[in-house]
């Protein structure tokens, strides 16, 4: 090891020299390294293999390694490749900068490849199943256990279609719902929802009797412009919620605001249509029975007319005490009831 070496390692060069390069590997790295020495010296041309040192710091250096085989010294005493030593040089190039960019470019990349995806799953399916595949596809990309995927309906209230899924199954709070007014909206994710902010919980929860377990749980509301449209909740990832992967799902929500928002308008102004064809329809058959009932009126008029000019007629043909006049009166009385 030489100077630049140590300089990497930030060690004086004494600390380096003579000492071998595996003692300077980052656990990972060295079991690759070792597994793969002899194929890695031994190649014609050398190869190159990446891995990672780690500094006193315990910080730890992306590098690459370049090695080959140096050839024999011609005119040494005995040129036999039986009596030259094999001597090993390794060229190791800090590729930090290299390797964050590729890291940067792979994350840009896969988060590019998850927004598609999701777009697609909102785009093509029906309401409830794109809350449930848009969680799936959520909860796989960051291993979380369990969470859930609601909306907020046109009268405030959060609905979580996604909590009659594997949730709510294992769920044994008593009343259970999947649907949370503003009054009931408790714990991180009520928090979540009224400050329109994300929450982040490291430890265990204190949840209600019943409720499944959580070791940890992050909850972020989905807000389009100023309106809060949903919330997508997270619970028991095995190696908790970073700061990177806080920011990633919230870029995941800022993705889903607008098209959720579309989705959630497209689908209350159809509910609105539906009422009112609904409504319209039963204006017409109101109409229909007026129209109909105007028509029986009119004709039954026409028969208590006659009804009424008939019985006029034999009543001044009749007598003061001839026979059936009073059952004459009766039936004029009741006809001109009826046409009143």
């Amino acid at each position: 090891c030489n100077q630049t070496f140590a300089d990497l390692l930030d060690l004086p060069s004494f600390r380096v020299e003579g000492t071998p390069l595996a003692d300077w590997l980052a656990p990972d790295s060295r079991q690759i390294f070792l597994g793969q020495f002899k194929a890695f010296f031994k190649h014609p041309r050398g190869r190159r293999m990446d891995l990672t040192i780690r500094r006193k710091d315990t910080a730890e250096v992306r590098v690459a390694l370049h090695g080959n085989l140096e050839q024999p010294d011609a005119e040494a005493d005995d040129p036999s490749p039986a009596a030259l030593p094999e001597r090993i040089r390794v060229v190791v190039i800090d590729i930090r900068e290299q390797w964050a960019a590729e890291a940067s470019l792979n994350q840009a990349y896969e988060e590019l490849s998850l927004r598609q995806q999701i777009a697609d799953i909102m785009l093509k399916n029906d309401m409830e199943g794109m809350f449930a595949a848009v969680l799936d596809r959520v909860q796989m990309h960051f291993k979380a256990r369990c969470g859930f995927f609601g909306y907020i309906h046109a009268d405030g209230s959060l609905v979580c279609p996604t909590l009659s899924g594997r949730i709510w199954a294992k769920c044994e709070v008593a009343g259970k719902t999947a649907r949370f007014s503003p009054s009931e909206w408790g714990g991180i994710w009520g928090e979540s929802l009224r400050q329109k902010k994300t929450r982040v919980k490291k430890q265990a929860l204190d949840l209600p009797a019943g409720h499944v377990p959580l070791a940890n749980a992050v909850a972020v509301p989905i807000v389009n412009g100023e309106d809060l449209v949903g919330q997508i909740v997270l619970g028991d990832m095995p190696e908790g919620f970073d700061g990177d992967e806080v920011a990633q799902l919230e870029h995941i929500a800022g993705w889903i605001a607008p098209v959720l928002a579309a989705r959630l308008q497209r689908d209350r102004q159809q509910d609105l249509r539906v009422k009112a064809e609904n409504d319209l329809r039963q204006a017409q058959r109101m109409e229909s029975i007026g129209v109909l009932a105007g028509g029986i009126a009119h004709d039954f008029n026409n028969i208590l007319s006659a009804i009424i000019g008939y019985t006029d007629l034999l009543l001044d043909a009749s007598s003061a005490g001839g026979p059936h006049r009073a059952e004459l009166t009766e039936v004029s009385k009741a006809a001109h009831r009826a046409k009143d």
